[in-house]
């Protein structure tokens, strides 16, 4: 009889918590950069004032059969640093006389970022890539406290204009404490723009709307490990949206994978416990501009997100 009533209690407890959704909190900055009327995909930019709030973009399909882009890069390093391969569509480059001067990093990190990439990446691949996040790696002694050995700068792909949000497009590099180049992790794929579009909602109010039903679906719980290890489910507070930037997010029809234009928030996540943590997430445009292509294409699937 006991276990029957705790095994109640737990469903009460689980539904009232269902009844306070996580609270969504806007920064400034994120509502000023999403009512910039201007934000005009590459096809797009001649098209006249009255488009704008109702443009269209173009959806980009994933080429996995060729490795085009692939091979021209190793092409371009083989003569300078040893290459060898990571996984499908990543290699590793290796050198470690490349020396890049950091010095400037706590003043100046998005300087110190465009330094790496212009020492290591061909010029005409430079702008294909743009920094999303800096990792450090520390030690601690009781002597010298926390030291910084070095850190990894972290790019992701920028396509027509957008972050491409998959793990198939990157450059990671880890530099050491002195500037040395540790190694550089490379993923690129064959993209290629296709004739089908969609439309792109401009409207704040919609923008905002689509995000809040995907954290209304998505984001009432988290799942974290404590100290022991065991994994642990914790309720979700609020969740603050620091900034946003027009990305292609994957998608997958049958077995052929597509980017599909969306917004990608970077935010931090608060839990009940007083704990947080940085996440990113993605999301269509509007519900409907998802809505209008699913019916067409009713086997697409965006990430594990429910609409």
């Amino acid at each position: 009889m006991q276990k029957m009533i705790w095994f109640m209690f737990v469903i009460v407890m689980f539904h009232s918590f269902a009844l306070a959704r996580p609270v969504l909190v806007m920064d400034d900055n994120v509502k000023k950069t999403l009512k910039i009327q201007n934000r005009i995909d590459t096809q797009y930019e001649n098209q006249n004032d009255k488009n704008k709030e109702k443009r269209k973009s173009f959806i980009v399909e994933v080429d996995e059969t060729s490795k085009k882009i692939f091979a021209d890069l190793k092409k371009r390093f083989k003569n300078k640093y040893h290459i060898s391969n990571v996984r499908k569509n990543t290699f590793r480059l290796k050198n470690e006389k490349v020396n890049i001067d950091l010095s400037d990093f706590d003043s100046n990190r998005f300087f110190c970022a465009s330094k790496v990439l212009k020492t290591i990446m061909p010029n005409d691949y430079v702008n294909q890539f743009v920094l999303v996040s800096v990792d450090e790696r520390r030690s601690f002694s009781m002597s010298q406290g926390v030291k910084i050995e070095g850190r990894t700068f972290n790019f992701k792909r920028v396509f027509n204009g957008r972050i491409v949000r998959n793990n198939d497009n990157y450059f990671n590099v880890r530099i050491d404490k002195n500037g040395y180049l540790e190694s550089a992790d490379i993923a690129m794929q064959d993209l290629k723009i296709l004739a089908e579009d969609v439309e792109i909602d401009n409207d704040i109010d919609e923008n905002e709307a689509t995000l809040d039903s995907v954290l209304n679906a998505d984001f009432e719980f988290a799942y974290i490990y404590d100290n022991n290890g065991i994994e642990k489910k914790e309720k979700i507070d609020n969740i603050e949206m620091k900034s946003v930037a027009e990305a292609y997010c994957e998608i997958l029809e049958g077995k052929v994978k597509k980017l599909f234009p969306c917004l990608s928030y970077t935010s931090k996540i608060n839990l009940s416990e007083k704990r947080n943590f940085d996440y990113i997430i993605d999301v269509p445009h509007s519900r409907k501009s998802w809505g209008d292509y699913h019916a067409k294409k009713s086997s697409a699937t965006f990430g594990n997100h429910r609409y």
